[in-house]
């Protein structure tokens, strides 16, 4: 696909409470937050980067093939403030997620030794067929 969707950043947090789970996403474009992307027929979501701070945490970016589909994780990352206080991915080649049946979705979750607030920023691209 050639065609350019729109960069939207999307923004999470645990819950402060559980030592694991499914974030909640919200957006400027949305309404209400959202625990999973989903992505269109014949579309394409890449991840472009992420952004995270707050307390100690290994976050997982997942991808479910089916609606009623187990989470797969595509890409882990560990955090720990005490070495940096955020960590900033940027990638140069974007995780890159195609949909052809149009069940297929993205969902961020995080496990912690102690329950605690961390945040993350995800910058997504959809690019839906035209």
């Amino acid at each position: 696909m050639s065609e350019r969707g729109d960069l939207i950043t999307f923004r999470g947090a645990s819950d402060g409470l559980a030592l694991n789970g499914t974030m909640n996403l919200s957006a400027a474009i949305l309404q209400a937050a959202v625990a999973s992307i989903r992505i269109p027929r014949g579309g394409v979501l890449k991840v472009c980067g992420w952004r995270i701070s707050g307390a100690q945490a290994t976050i997982d970016i997942n991808h479910k093939k089916t609606l009623l589909g187990a989470a797969v994780p595509i890409s882990t990352t560990s955090f720990n403030p005490t070495l940096d206080s955020s960590i900033h991915v940027e990638k140069r080649k974007p995780i890159v997620i195609p949909s052809i049946i149009g069940e297929e979705s993205v969902t961020i979750s995080w496990t912690q030794g102690v329950a605690a607030l961390t945040y993350i920023d995800v910058d997504i691209e959809i690019v839906t067929p035209a």
